[in-house]
């Protein structure tokens, strides 16, 4: 695939509207005309299985979709990103490792 515009020539994996609130997994949204086959799921590990059995493309976040055997990137730069959380347990917040 040479553009991110040809997405709308294949079968995609979109994720359930619940789950736009994250606007990564709304991401592939834009790239859906109205012939576009596509279907819906509601996790990234349900979107993970339907990738893997060769459904369609799909978007997954990359410490998974690189860990997955059999699954291959479609462009070579990350297409959107999102923020994450470093947490811990507050009972933990005066041991030495999370203040390190």
């Amino acid at each position: 695939m040479k553009s991110i515009d040809e997405l709308r020539e294949h079968q995609l994996v979109l994720y359930a509207e619940i789950m736009h609130n994250a606007e990564p997994l709304r991401w592939m949204e834009n790239y859906r005309s109205a012939d576009t086959r596509f279907t819906r799921v509601d996790s990234i590990e349900s979107a993970t299985q339907v990738l893997l059995t060769g459904y369609g493309i799909g978007l997954l976040p990359h410490f998974i979709g690189e860990c997955s055997l059999g699954l291959e990137r479609v462009f070579p730069e990350p297409v959107t990103s999102n923020t994450g959380w470093i947490v811990y347990h507050e009972s933990l917040r005066n041991t030495a490792r999370v203040r390190t």
